[in-house]
């Protein structure tokens, strides 16, 4: 649990044991996984980015991520925020899965670098413009 005010962690806690039936407590720094609840932090997230002038949703990627790539070259180039979202990079399911899960000892950075060497399982389609 964390109590946050004014930008600042007042309070990290854990409680209780990470696994039922073992000692291992938790702690501040315990790691749980929450499947595939991140998806909606993440479009929560990024909303408020959105709201707050950040950027677009219709952003190219490379905007905001100059290091972005993709196997194809106009993927890279034209691969939005929006397109992130709803899964509109024509990677196949599962692609990449394998860089952090498992758990991984890649970083973001390195994740993000290695898109570039997965194939796409289909076509990449023309982005929508809203």
């Amino acid at each position: 649990m964390a109590i946050v005010k004014d930008g600042n962690v007042v309070l990290a806690k854990g409680y209780g044991v990470r696994r039922l039936g073992e000692a291992a407590p938790v702690t501040a720094h315990s790691l749980f996984r929450i499947a595939s609840n991140t998806k909606a932090f993440t479009a929560a997230a990024l909303a408020m980015l959105v709201d707050e002038g950040k950027l677009r949703w219709d952003d190219a990627v490379v905007q905001h991520m100059p290091g972005f790539q993709m196997y194809d070259a106009y993927v890279t180039r034209e691969m939005t925020v929006r397109d992130l979202l709803v899964h509109r990079s024509g990677l196949g399911l599962g692609a990449g899965d394998l860089m952090f899960f498992p758990t991984s000892d890649l970083s973001r950075e390195e994740i993000v670098r290695r898109l570039r060497f997965i194939k796409a399982g289909h076509q990449f389609p023309q982005p929508v413009r809203l």
